[in-house]
């Protein structure tokens, strides 16, 4: 039961499927680096590798604001670099908004 602080950078890669249809698709993957002020999970190591792969839905997706709702899995682990490996994954549901100028 503890808050952990971390920074991570990671290189996003976002497809959209079935552009023309009323509600398109996307999928998408990210990976990168991440550092955290102790060592996550415990005993392991406080520099992992952030890895994400997810998909979902666009609601009024040719619009200027469209709504996103998606499933996201995340993997954090060290990448065997550590003498502990057993990472860590969390499942999330997503929300958001896109806006679009002019």
């Amino acid at each position: 039961d503890e808050s952990v602080r971390a920074i991570s950078a990671a290189v996003l890669l976002r497809r959209n499927f079935f552009t023309d249809a009323r509600v398109p698709l996307y999928g998408e993957v990210s990976s990168g680096p991440m550092w955290s002020e102790r060592r996550v999970p415990a005993a392991t190591s406080r520099f992992n590798f952030n890895t994400q792969l997810g998909g979902g839905a666009i609601l009024f997706a040719h619009s200027r604001a469209a709504l996103l709702f998606g499933y996201r899995f995340m993997h954090i682990s060290n990448g065997g670099y550590a003498p502990r490996n057993p990472g860590l994954n969390v499942h999330s549901l997503l929300i958001g908004a896109r806006f679009r100028g002019r």
